[in-house]
């Protein structure tokens, strides 16, 4: 399609993966009676074997391909990962956090994405006059937005979005300690 602006190869690599997918599927469901010595069960392994094999290797080189002739264009991921939009759910999380259902919260997220839209500038430009019509809850300092390359406090958490931070999450002392940072790092100048 002319007004398509992706790159084929990722969709074409994603769709393929799922073929490997299924041959390795294929693989385990005839394993999986086996006893524990070869029986003729195994003949049926090859096929979905060497297929996995040639579509994997095929995939490879459509990935170099498509790697090799990408240009990054810094300047528009920037402008792009710096979009206010982009914290959508963390502004969710600042209404939750005072008490909010998440639900209702995203509902009045979006009715504060849709008023900006209307004016036509970010969310974090909006006056705290407009932000109060929607939701009494918001304060000045969810006006100031988050900052792009720092991810709020409760995507650090175990089962969060980012930043794994291993299996059982951090001793209590550590988890203090973050606290106590994000407190005083997003604190209201005054």
């Amino acid at each position: 399609m002319p007004q398509k602006k992706n790159p084929d190869a990722w969709e074409l690599l994603r769709g393929k993966s799922g073929g490997s997918t299924s041959a390795l599927f294929s693989l385990f469901t005839t394993l999986k009676g086996l006893p524990s010595s070869y029986q003729r069960d195994l003949q049926e392994d090859k096929e979905a074997l060497f297929s996995a094999h040639d579509q994997m290797e095929d995939m490879i080189w459509v990935a170099h391909g498509a790697l090799i002739t990408t240009k990054f264009r810094a300047d528009r991921l920037c402008s792009a990962a710096s979009n206010p939009a982009l914290f959508a759910t963390d502004a969710a999380d600042y209404l939750v956090h005072r008490g909010v259902p998440f639900r209702h919260a995203h509902d009045l997220v979006g009715k504060v994405l849709r008023e900006a839209e209307r004016q036509s500038k970010p969310w974090t430009q909006l006056s705290l006059e407009d932000v109060q019509k929607i939701s009494p809850l918001f304060e000045q300092n969810f006006l100031q937005g988050l900052p792009s390359k720092v991810p709020s406090l409760p995507k650090l958490f175990p089962g969060g979005t980012w930043g794994r931070i291993g299996f059982g999450g951090p001793p209590s002392r550590n988890l203090e300690l973050k606290l106590k940072q994000w407190r005083t790092s997003h604190e209201p100048d005054v």
